[in-house]
């Protein structure tokens, strides 16, 4: 017989979940990400030689590097053309 007592706890799906507004996104973030998006994706289609990479991959780096569109670009194209082996 186990000397651990287990009481058995109810929870309120709201417990967990709260409408704080983290998980719906913001307006004005949306569009500047589309925004920015689009600026990358240009830039790296015009280059020489192009570079190739879906929005996904763009958005996910533009993320990362604060919208920053400069940043976003060298980086995809040092990826792209210079990939860690």
């Amino acid at each position: 017989m186990s000397r651990h007592r287990v009481k058995n706890v109810g929870y309120d799906d709201d417990d967990y979940y709260s409408d704080d507004g983290y998980d719906s996104p913001d307006p004005e973030e949306q569009e500047l990400l589309q925004r920015a998006t689009a600026e990358v994706l240009q830039q790296l289609s015009a280059g020489q030689p192009p570079v190739n990479v879906t929005k996904d991959e763009a958005q996910e780096t533009l993320y990362y590097y604060y919208y920053d569109v400069e940043k976003s670009v060298n980086y995809l194209k040092g990826t792209i053309h210079n990939p860690i082996a």
